[in-house]
C-alpha cells in the first residue's frame, strides 16, 4: 500500500526564504550601525596641523599708551574707541614687546588674536597678564579638547568648534578668552581664521569699533 501524503520539501541546508531573510536584515543593521559610527567619528574628527603648517600671524587691537605731555595736558582723558589701533606682528618676540606698549582697560580694552603653533602659544601665554591657568593652556593646546565654558578667578573660557573649510566632516577649534580688560582668541586652522574676521566685520559695522 503505497501512502498519498507528500512530504513536505525540508527547510534544513536548502536556503530557506524566512532564515535568509531574517539574516539579511541583521547584517543590514549591522552595515548602517558601522556606517552612523564612522559618520560620526569623522565629525567628530578635529583638523590637525603640523607645526610648520602653522605661520606665525598676532594681530593686537588696541589703543596705544599716552605719552607723559598727553597725561600732563589730560590726566583723565575721554576714551575714544574709534582711535584704536591694529598691529600686526610675526615674531612672538615682537608681540611680547609691543605688549607694553598697548593701553587696555575696562573702558578700552584690547583683543589679541593668536594664529600660532601649540608651544609658541605656550611661550606667550607666559608673559599674559592676569596669568593663565595652566588647565586653559593644556586645553588650548589639545586638539581633542571638547567644546567647554569655563569660569576662572580673572578670566572666562570658551571653546567653540567649526567646520574646516577643506574637510566637510571634520572641525577646527576656536578657543576664546574674555578677561575683565582684554579678550584673547587662540586657533590655528583657516575656518576660525574667517569666523574672527567675521567678528570683526560685526562689530565695525554695528559699534564702530574693532575690539568689543
Amino acid at each position: 500500500t503505497h501512502s498519498n501524503v507528500k512530504s513536505s520539501p525540508s527547510r534544513v541546508g536548502g536556503g530557506g526564504g524566512l532564515f535568509d531573510a531574517v539574516h539579511a536584515d541583521t547584517r543590514m543593521e549591522a552595515e548602517i550601525t558601522t556606517k552612523m559610527t564612522m559618520l560620526e567619528q569623522e565629525q567628530d574628527a578635529m583638523v590637525e596641523r603640523a607645526p610648520h603648517q602653522v605661520p606665525c600671524r598676532f594681530t593686537v587691537i588696541g589703543s596705544p599708551l599716552l605719552s607723559e605731555h598727553e597725561k600732563t595736558q589730560n590726566p583723565k582723558p575721554k576714551v575714544d574707541k574709534t582711535t584704536q589701533r591694529t598691529w600686526l606682528f610675526h615674531d612672538p618676540t615682537e608681540l611680547v614687546l609691543g605688549l607694553q606698549g598697548v593701553h587696555h582697560s575696562e573702558e578700552n580694552p584690547v583683543w589679541m588674536d593668536l594664529i600660532c603653533d601649540a608651544e609658541t602659544f605656550v611661550m606667550i601665554s607666559e608673559h599674559v597678564r592676569p596669568t593663565i591657568h595652566g588647565l586653559t593652556i593644556e586645553d588650548c593646546v589639545t586638539p581633542e579638547c571638547r567644546e567647554k565654558l569655563e569660569l576662572f578667578d580673572n578670566y572666562m573660557l570658551i571653546v567653540i568648534r567649526t567646520t574646516s573649510v577643506h574637510h566637510e566632516f571634520m572641525s577646527e577649534k576656536l578657543c576664546i578668552l574674555v578677561f575683565r580688560t582684554m579678550v584673547l582668541t587662540y586657533h590655528t586652522g583657516e575656518a576660525c581664521d574667517i569666523v574672527v574676521h567675521e567678528a570683526l566685520l560685526r562689530l565695525q559695522k554695528r559699534h564702530q569699533v574693532k575690539c568689543p
